[in-house]
């Protein structure tokens, strides 16, 4: 899963060298396609036990409801136009919508 996350990660144009990923450890790909939210949930509940977040780049839309309730206050997402609109992502939570992840460094947006 870790693999397949980095290829996403690259085919969306994200710089992946030296990329640290915080990744579900005990739970495989099929527990993660049939409960993802869920999974999700968990883990980003871990994740802010060890690290104080700050923001977070995500391509789902409704990921963003996990990401309100942990007041994370830059919430960004990563638009996948086939997929979905900028006001699903706004609808969600997110703070800002990008086409690209170049747009992190130039704090531009939708």
């Amino acid at each position: 899963m870790y693999q397949l996350t980095l290829n996403e990660l690259e085919r969306f144009g994200f710089p992946v060298n030296e990329v640290e990923l915080v990744m579900p450890g005990d739970i495989d790909l099929e527990d993660y396609l049939t409960s993802a939210f869920n999974v999700r949930s968990r883990l980003f509940f871990s994740l802010t036990k060890q690290y104080r977040v700050v923001r977070v780049v995500d391509d789902y839309p409704k990921f963003f409801d996990i990401y309100r309730q942990f007041d994370v206050p830059n919430r960004i997402g990563l638009l996948r136009p086939k997929r979905f609109t900028p006001q699903e992502y706004f609808t969600h939570g997110a703070t800002r919508v990008i086409k690209e992840w170049k747009q992190l460094y130039e704090g531009t947006s939708l």
